[in-house]
């Protein structure tokens, strides 16, 4: 096995993007439930996808020993190797999702913060905001991770359920979906869809 997936990006990376991803719609289909374990869940989508910006750039990237699960070290990395990144005004999030992850077990030392799932709507602006700077060119971006989700949720090409717990009530990502031309590649994935209706997943 290559190190590089068929889309041309490490494999790890890859593998980040794609759980990454996944994490994102069961953090949602929790929070839209009222489940406040997709807090912990939600921390670990952010934690990694910042990790696949990072194998991105740096396919040896390791945490440090003890960081392991510092989403605010990965946030510094993160502007450290892509500068034109911005998280400014996500610093309350960010902090939100790291307790959340710390407090997750009974015996946690971890200080509680007050939360709520109507704090939902800034995991999605946060989460999106990064999702829509991936490293990722040309098709890439739309093909790995959350977007080929959203996109099929979004025009019908799809009835698998991780794409709709992703995209219910997003204002974020339906901002990003419809403020913009749709990508090539989406164009053809719904035209395959409309001549092959019985073959929707």
């Amino acid at each position: 096995m290559t190190e590089f997936e068929p889309h041309g990006i490490h494999r790890m990376a890859g593998y980040f993007f794609k759980q990454s991803a996944e994490d994102y719609g069961a953090a949602r289909c929790c929070l839209l439930h009222g489940l406040f374990p997709g807090f912990v869940m939600a921390e670990q989508a952010v934690e990694k996808l910042i990790k696949a910006f990072l194998l991105t750039a740096d396919p040896t990237f390791k945490p440090k020993k003890g960081q392991g699960h510092n989403l605010a070290a990965f946030c510094a990395r993160l502007i450290e190797k892509y500068p034109a990144i911005s998280l400014d005004g996500f610093e309350p999030t960010i902090q939100l999702l790291q307790a959340c992850y710390d407090g997750r077990y009974p015996d946690s030392a971890a200080d509680p913060m007050p939360r709520a799932t109507a704090e939902l709507h800034n995991v999605d602006r946060l989460y999106m905001h990064l999702a829509d700077q991936a490293p990722l060119a040309g098709d890439r971006k739309w093909s790995i991770g959350v977007f080929p989700h959203l996109y099929m949720a979004h025009l019908g090409v799809s009835n698998m359920p991780d794409g709709k717990w992703m995209l219910h009530g997003n204002a974020a990502a339906m901002r990003l979906l419809t403020g913009r031309p749709l990508p090539a590649i989406v164009e053809r994935w719904r035209n395959a869809a409309a001549l092959h209706p019985h073959a929707i997943p």
